[in-house]
């Protein structure tokens, strides 16, 4: 699972982002694989919300001395990036029409980096339509949903939808000839 955290500001609670469909009505407790294929539970679904005004979830974290989680994300190599093992996220920030935007995820396995082309965009999927999304022609796959989208150590928000051929928090129109 590749996601962004935060704390709360009030009780210093630990969370963790996904995407909402993938929380729907899912309170178990949710683990991640690690690199070296450990696995770790992170916690159960805190709040989640999959309608017109969003698509978004919540984990508390409750296992934080299993994993230690750090504001990173793991940079893989792919065709626009190099490695980094701890990519500092330092602030958030919604994203503008034609910024470069990069995505590191979960199923699709590498990170990638492409321009945000569209902004309010209104999608259905899965029997929910969801306004106010973004597009860009970054590469990414079903199994990516709540992956995180940042460019100059900026999170954006997460990857959201994965049509048959590209990606929508974010969701790519046109994928990439290299996906």
């Amino acid at each position: 699972m590749a996601s962004l955290n935060a704390s709360s500001s009030s009780a210093g609670i630990l969370y963790q982002f996904t995407a909402g469909h993938c929380a729907y009505d899912n309170y178990d407790d949710w683990s991640t694989r690690f690199t070296d294929a450990s696995s770790h539970v992170v916690g159960p679904v805190h709040h989640w919300e999959w309608h017109k005004g969003g698509d978004m979830a919540i984990l508390r974290i409750k296992n934080v001395a299993g994993w230690d989680p750090e504001p990173w994300v793991y940079v893989t190599s792919g065709p626009d990036t190099t490695t980094n093992t701890a990519y500092k996220i330092t602030s958030d920030h919604v994203s503008v029409l034609g910024m470069r935007i990069c995505t590191t995820g979960a199923y699709y396995g590498r990170s990638d980096c492409g321009y945000v082309t569209q902004l309010g965009v209104t999608a259905t999927y899965d029997g929910v339509t969801v306004r106010n999304l973004g597009r860009g022609s970054f590469c990414g796959m079903g199994g990516d949903s709540g992956s995180p989208m940042y460019a100059s150590h900026v999170a954006y928000g997460l990857q959201l939808l994965a049509t048959a051929s590209a990606t929508a928090s974010i969701r790519a129109s046109e994928p990439p000839s290299r996906c």
